[in-house]
């Protein structure tokens, strides 16, 4: 009797270290989905910037280049 105590409460244990580690590996994918997120974004306003860049005649983007040193 004494050793399926044990073994029930290993067990018991084992299922609660798995849920904890569930949970860890859950809210990692969270904190990297919002990581792809804000990347994401950043992408796009830096690819916009871009385009507006070149879109813009020569001495305009000289000036802006100039300003932002």
């Amino acid at each position: 009797m004494f050793w399926f105590k044990i073994l029930g409460m290993a067990a018991s244990r084992g299922a609660s270290e798995t849920s904890k580690l569930q949970h860890n590996v859950e809210e990692q994918l969270d904190r990297l989905m919002q990581q792809l997120t804000d990347l994401e974004q950043c992408r796009r306003v830096t690819a916009d910037t871009f385009t507006l860049l070149h879109c813009l005649p020569d001495s305009a983007v000289y000036r802006s280049v100039a300003v932002m040193q």
